[in-house]
């Protein structure tokens, strides 16, 4: 859309001016934006390393025209929704945020050991023993340290 002061103004090769009277502007953008249209569009793109829509075809664009009233009163209704839109964008960016500074926080929970009780708590409360890792590593040492007998060998077979 392009305010009618700027009338006359140069204009790109890739920008078509096409003048438009009796009708509500952003209603016949939200028309050239809508799926409908943009298959329609799609259809007719012609060229093969540089593609484009042919001023031609593009004045042969159907667009469904209500009376003016209807167009504004929808214009009102698609701006009220992207509104809508927005405000439920920022508070599913906002709730995304909160779930990852969520998730960090049980994980440095998990790893300090503050979820799920431990296997000395859960010893403790079943009265069983319960052997430290520090206690099972010593357990480990001596059995490395202690000399080990020598495992027998085994006879080889003679293939038949």
């Amino acid at each position: 859309m392009v305010p009618s002061e700027l009338r006359g103004w140069n204009i790109s090769r890739e920008v078509a001016m096409v003048p438009i009277t009796g009708v509500e502007p952003k209603f016949v953008a939200f028309w050239i934006a809508s799926i409908t249209c943009q298959n329609w569009l799609t259809d007719v793109v012609k060229g093969v390393a540089y593609s484009g829509i042919n001023i031609e075809d593009l004045r042969l664009l159907p667009v469904a025209l209500p009376s003016l009233a209807e167009q504004r009163e929808i214009v009102r209704r698609v701006e009220k929704l992207f509104k809508l839109a927005d405000a439920i964008e920022k508070r599913v960016a906002a709730a995304t945020l909160r779930a990852d500074r969520l998730t960090q926080a049980i994980l440095a929970k998990a790893f300090r050991g503050e979820l799920v009780p431990t296997e000395a708590a859960l010893a403790r409360r079943e009265n069983r023993p319960y052997e430290p890792a520090s206690e099972l590593l010593k357990r480990i040492q001596s059995a490395r340290a202690a000399p080990q007998e020598p495992k027998p060998k085994r006879a080889r077979q003679k293939n038949a």
